[in-house]
């Protein structure tokens, strides 16, 4: 849905390089499925408000083992990272991930929201599907995997 200008492709790198460590366990972590999605797009020139298909789906887990407290935000069906979030322990309340997107998750409610807020600042010239946007939705956390 999003395209990246250099700077970004810069942070997806350094993002990308990060989720190549292993994470903790298959059975830590969340799905995350959006639920309504909605932001702004450049069509023949002028800014619009717009409703967007909710398609994403995210993975959040631990990164780097056992003793973290960073995890890593994956967009499923793209394969990519998409924020990393610091200084969150796997019993914190809430986890604040931030990168290209931006994502906050609070196990209480299971409930999410992100944000892609690149777009209206940058390129001018810039229309499609480069657009900023935020959804909503909510998150499951991942079933261990069966006993063998």
């Amino acid at each position: 849905m999003h395209t990246l200008n250099a700077s970004m492709m810069a942070l997806f790198l350094v993002l990308a390089m990060a989720a190549v460590a292993t994470p903790a366990s298959a059975a830590e972590g969340f799905i995350c499925t959006e639920e309504m999605a909605t932001g702004f797009q450049k069509i023949a020139g002028e800014w619009q408000i717009r409703i967007f298909p909710t398609d994403d789906r995210y993975l959040l887990t631990p990164l780097n083992g056992e003793d973290t407290d960073e995890w890593i935000v994956i967009q499923i069906d793209a394969g990519l990272p998409v924020a990393r979030c610091h200084d969150s322990p796997r019993d914190a309340e809430y986890l604040d991930c931030h990168g290209i997107q931006t994502l906050w998750f609070a196990r209480a409610s299971g409930r999410f929201i992100t944000s892609f807020l690149h777009g209206f600042t940058d390129d001018e010239s810039l229309e499609g599907p480069y657009t900023p946007y935020i959804a909503i939705g909510s998150c499951a956390p991942l079933e261990p995997p069966p006993a063998r």
